[in-house]
């Protein structure tokens, strides 16, 4: 998987499409593994702003959320025509997945255990 989201510039997230959040929040993804392993390859995470992947996702800081199609649409091209906004956005994206990585994981669990 990291040699295709190493090829992609943005990465599209939509698990929860249509669903209500409120009153079924096991149809959104909890957390949204995929996102950070997008985002870690350097794919910009562009992903609905509903359950974990607005965890995950900080709007025009490390990726963009989007509820609606129409929205979807416009970040996509956005991101596509200004290249400054898709590296930026990128390089925080990597960033941002460190707070996911074995390492932090790792030293955290300790802090609970010890």
């Amino acid at each position: 998987m990291r040699q295709f989201y190493s090829k992609a510039s943005i990465y599209w997230h939509a698990t929860g499409f249509g669903e209500d959040e409120e009153n079924y929040p096991q149809k959104m993804e909890h957390f949204g593994i995929s996102t950070v392993e997008a985002s870690a390859a350097g794919a910009v995470p562009v992903v609905i702003g509903k359950g974990g992947q607005k965890e995950i996702v900080s709007d025009d800081k490390n990726g963009r959320l989007w509820t609606t199609k129409a929205q979807l649409y416009e970040i996509t091209l956005n991101l596509i025509n200004d290249k400054d906004q898709l590296v930026r956005l990128a390089e925080n994206a990597i960033k941002n997945s460190r707070r996911f990585s074995e390492e932090v994981f790792i030293k955290e669990y300790e802090k609970i255990i010890l």
